[in-house]
């Protein structure tokens, strides 16, 4: 395929080479500012990174030199993270000047004379900088009208660049301020240069990403004095426009249903609207057809690498997003500058809901602590090419082992499936598995208490958080804050009660995550070595998520194997801590108490098929697409759209995480509370034919249903007690019940159908 035919071919190139769109208003403000005065001023654009900032001077200053405006213009590009030394920018400065000069036949006698001058070596700084001066004056008197405009990238980097002596900021102001010898500046940046200056300066900054704080006794910055600030946002209406008439160029027929997925991945943001547009094109090119969705799947990974890379906005963007009234109001300013956030009648919103779900999924936010966050997201600084080869690598010997017939491949055993033959044999279903992680977790979770205690004393725990104060930061959060704020979250819940340690309110990851950072504790029982566990905690944890939200079906059978592998390595190790844990849980179980895990599971599983059949029956095969364009109004329903893009999303980054998984439907992503506000609020009209019950009291049974997930899916049952025990097993019973019921009337309603 000739990339000539996709106008997005060169999505990623920043100067010319692929389309310009649009920005109307930007360009007004370089034309007024800096081409069309006959003494330019200064102008500093700030946005984040591939909002096109270069894209957009390119166009102005070097792809327009045809204009009446440019034809006096001497354009000198200089990017910023380019040296390491301040003397060679600015030395460099001058030689690019020099050198267009000299192509286009300007230079004279005289300004020869001082362009050698200004290019001597072995003279002092102070020296070099004035015949830098002189150079730029004899150019300027040697034709009359020459407006110097030199364009500094990646400007950011001078915080870095001028650290050792922010008075060179003075000095690019040196170099506008004098007429006789003025060169105008444009400054491409992602954060203000006040900023940038307080940073070079060693002043702290609070804010996400920046705060204009006080400098103290430091010097106050000044660059920014003789500016113009211009904060290029997103595309517009009218830019829009001119992308879907590219897109359409390329061959892709437009309509309103592709326009709104292609937003509700990118929103208007110019580089990833780029990237997947070259994409859509492509598939087109190659197969004449174009599924948003098939075609955002491959090019996820540039979109996460940019969400990474915009990193530094996740805290502000997340409080934001949960509770705008609290959020701070200097977050907010900047980050409706930027563009990154939008106000809505809803409230605030991140520029895509892609994005938007993206950063309420991986960002924690302190004081908001809803049922459903379990710190079970999968950490993407895990993910390696090691682990993908692996998998793969389990995934061909699974494959190998057998075919559909279970028949034996005739390539003959591998060392690797001998290995697995004595464990194939053992029972793998997702409660036998459930029930060795659960002894596993809660052996580790004793044996690490106990060495830390041992190695440190009684406050173990309050040491750790002096060692290790930055431990599994996620957003704005520890793993000393979470374990803090999940049990007082159980207490509120539940009451309080007697717990072992606080290692039981830590996730999986956060187990593993300590286990690594005081390895040097933990090495003489666990031996291996750290990139051992690392990879162990990755697999362990894949498996945990699947379980724990009741997926067990979509467990490979490899992957089955590997972790009971695992989970018997791990006890062996631990077991004299397994001893006392397996004692402690016969006590309990001597009471003759029920499995509550396995009955909620069980009450879960019913819950999911019951709303399922339910809203196919109203909506049809396709129910899920439907709701999400149905809707957009009431805040209710809003909130049901929004539930149906959070579980796409989850299935998005599944897919892209661990490739392919067998599924259900899209409420295999949704957490109890999501499925009951579905029942109890925009579609009680389509539920209460079945249910036969009273409204109220179903939606109680609910919420003390959803209530009960977190200390049960965390192997911390005990935390259910008292009166609250007993009324657990009955909530689950009664539901049970009732969804029986209603899932028999549902399935007669079809029958007779």
């Amino acid at each position: 395929m000739s990339l000539s035919k996709n106008p997005f071919g060169a999505y990623d190139a920043p100067l010319a080479g692929s389309p310009f769109i649009g920005r109307t208003a930007a360009l007004r403000v370089i034309e007024q500012r800096v081409l069309a005065v006959q003494e330019p001023g200064n102008l500093s654009i700030v946005s984040p990174a591939r909002t096109g900032k270069t894209r957009l001077v390119s166009h102005a200053l070097l792809e327009r030199e045809f204009l009446p405006a440019t034809r006096a213009l001497l354009p000198i590009w200089l990017n910023l993270a380019d040296y390491e030394q301040p003397e060679a920018f600015f030395r460099a400065l001058a030689q690019k000047c020099i050198e267009h000069v000299t192509s286009l036949g300007w230079s004279t006698t005289a300004v020869q004379r001082a362009a050698d001058a200004a290019l001597q070596e072995g003279i002092s700084w102070s020296e070099s900088y004035a015949r830098v001066q002189r150079y730029m004056q004899k150019l300027r008197q040697s034709r009359p009208g020459l407006r110097i405009v030199c364009v500094l990238d990646t400007f950011d980097a001078a915080a870095e660049l001028f650290k050792t002596d922010p008075t060179y900021f003075s000095s690019i102001r040196g170099l506008y301020e004098n007429p006789a010898w003025r060169v105008t500046f444009i400054t491409l940046s992602r954060h203000p240069l006040r900023e940038i200056e307080l940073l070079a300066r060693g002043v702290p900054t609070l804010h996400v990403p920046f705060q204009t704080a006080s400098a103290g006794t430091s010097p106050a910055p000044t660059l920014h004095v003789p500016f113009q600030e211009y904060y290029l946002t997103l595309y517009d209406t009218a830019d829009m426009r001119e992308y879907y008439a590219l897109l359409a160029e390329g061959g892709v027929t437009i309509s309103d249903a592709l326009t709104e997925r292609i937003e509700w991945y990118a929103g208007k943001h110019p580089g990833l609207l780029a990237r997947l547009g070259s994409r859509l094109v492509e598939t087109w090119l190659e197969n004449s057809q174009v599924n948003v969705d098939d075609a955002f799947q491959q090019v996820e990974a540039d979109f996460r690498a940019y969400y990474a890379l915009i990193s530094t906005y996740w805290a502000a963007l997340a409080d934001t997003i949960h509770r705008p009234p609290t959020a701070q109001q200097a977050d907010i300013d900047t980050l409706m500058r930027y563009g990154l956030i939008q106000h809505t009648p809803e409230g605030y919103e991140a520029f895509s809901q892609h994005f938007q779900a993206y950063v309420r999924e991986t960002v924690p936010v302190a004081g908001v602590q809803q049922e459903d966050e379990d710190n079970e997201a999968f950490d993407e600084d895990w993910w390696d090419d090691d682990w993908r080869i692996e998998i793969l690598r389990y995934a061909q010997d699974d494959r190998g082992a057998t075919d559909d017939r279970g028949a034996t491949d005739d390539r003959g055993a591998t060392d690797d499936r001998e290995l697995h033959e004595p464990v194939a044999a053992e029972d793998t279903s997702g409660a036998r598995l459930w029930s060795m992680w659960r002894e596993t977790e809660c052996a580790m979770r004793v044996a690490l208490a106990a060495l830390l205690q041992e190695k440190y004393g009684e406050n173990w725990f309050e040491r750790l958080k002096q060692l290790h104060p930055t431990l599994k930061t996620k957003g704005e959060t520890t793993f000393f804050d979470r374990c803090r704020v999940s049990l007082a979250r159980e207490v509120k819940n539940w009451g309080a009660h007697t717990f072992g340690s606080m290692l039981e309110y830590c996730s999986p990851q956060d187990l593993f995550a300590l286990l690594l950072a005081e390895w040097e504790t933990f090495h003489p029982v666990f031996g291996e070595d750290p990139m051992y566990w690392r990879r162990c905690s990755r697999q362990l944890v894949e498996v945990r998520v699947l379980l724990a939200h009741n997926r067990d079906r979509s467990l490979h059978d490899f992957e089955r194997r590997r972790a009971i592998e695992y989970y018997q390595k791990i006890l062996a190790l631990l077991h004299s801590w397994r001893v006392v844990e397996h004692e402690q849980g016969n006590a309990a179980g001597s009471e003759g108490q029920v499995d509550l895990w396995s009955l909620w599971l069980e009450t879960e599983t019913i819950l999911r098929v019951v709303v399922a059949l339910a809203l196919e029956k109203q909506y049809g095969e396709d129910w899920f697409e439907r709701i999400e364009a149905t809707y957009t109004q009431d805040p209710l329903d809003q909130r049901f759209k929004e539930y149906c893009q959070r579980w796409r999303a989850f299935r998005e980054r599944e897919i892209s995480h661990f490739g392919m998984r067998r599924f259900q439907n899209e409420l295999d992503f949704a957490y109890p509370q999501e499925m009951f506000a579905i029942i109890f609020s925009v579609e009680w009209n389509t539920f209460r034919p079945i249910f036969r019950a009273d409204q109220a009291y179903l939606s109680q049974l609910g919420q003390f249903f959803a209530k009960m997930r977190n200390p049960l899916a965390h192997h911390r049952e005990d935390a259910i007690h008292g009166e609250n025990r007993q009324r657990a097993e009955e909530c689950c019973r009664e539901l049970l019940a009732l969804l029986r019921n209603a899932l028999e009337i549902a399935q007669e309603g079809e029958t007779h159908a």
